[in-house]
C-alpha cells in the first residue's frame, strides 16, 4: 500500500512541476520563426515539441531538430534602422573548431550491431560518443578495456546490447 501511495504522490509532483512551465495558448505552426532563425518544419502542439530546420553546422555537430516549446523563444526580426549590419548568426558559436584535436580518456562500454563493434568513448573535453572499432583499434584505451573485461580478443566480449544501423549512434 506505501508503494502505491509513494507512485501516486510521484507522478502528482510530476504532473505540478510540467504545469508550472506550461503557457497557456502556445501553439506553434509550420513556417513559425524561432531565435537563430530558425523555421518550424513541423509542430506537434499534443506533445508541446517542434522540429525546426536547423543549418548543416548544426546537423553536423549532431545537433538533434526536435525541441520542446519551453526551449525555444520567438524570432524579433533586426530593426535595421536601429542597429544595421547586425547578422544574427555572427553573434552564434556553433561549437569547437573542426581541426581541434580530441583526446580520448577511455572506453566504458560496448555494443554489437548490425554495422559490427561499437564502443561507448568517454573524451577528455566530457562529451560521450559511440564509435566503430575502426576508430579505436589502434588505441592503448582499448587494450586497457579489454584487460579490465578479462578478455584477450574482441570477439570474447560478450553480446551485450544490440543496436540496428537505423538507430542514433551517439546515446548518453
Amino acid at each position: 500500500m506505501a508503494t502505491h501511495d509513494a507512485i501516486i504522490a510521484s507522478r502528482i509532483k510530476q504532473t505540478v512541476n510540467v504545469n508550472k512551465r506550461w503557457r497557456p495558448g502556445e501553439e506553434y505552426f509550420p513556417g513559425d520563426l524561432f531565435i537563430g532563425p530558425y523555421k518550424v518544419l513541423e509542430a506537434r502542439n499534443e506533445s508541446s515539441n517542434v522540429v525546426l530546420e536547423l543549418p548543416e553546422e548544426l546537423k553536423a555537430r549532431k545537433i538533434h531538430a526536435t525541441f520542446h516549446n519551453s526551449l525555444i523563444r520567438p524570432h524579433v526580426p533586426n530593426n535595421d534602422a536601429q542597429f544595421s549590419n547586425r547578422e544574427a548568426k555572427a553573434l552564434y558559436d556553433f561549437g569547437k573548431d573542426n581541426e581541434q584535436e580530441w583526446f580520448l580518456e577511455e572506453i566504458i562500454g560496448h555494443e554489437w550491431t548490425n554495422d559490427g563493434l561499437q564502443f561507448r568513448v568517454q573524451w577528455t573535453l566530457g562529451d560521450v560518443t559511440w564509435e566503430p572499432l575502426s576508430g579505436v583499434k589502434e588505441l592503448e584505451a582499448l587494450n586497457r578495456y579489454l584487460e579490465l573485461r578479462g578478455v584477450k580478443r574482441l570477439h570474447d566480449l560478450p553480446r551485450i546490447g544490440s543496436r540496428n544501423k537505423n538507430s542514433s549512434k551517439k546515446r548518453n
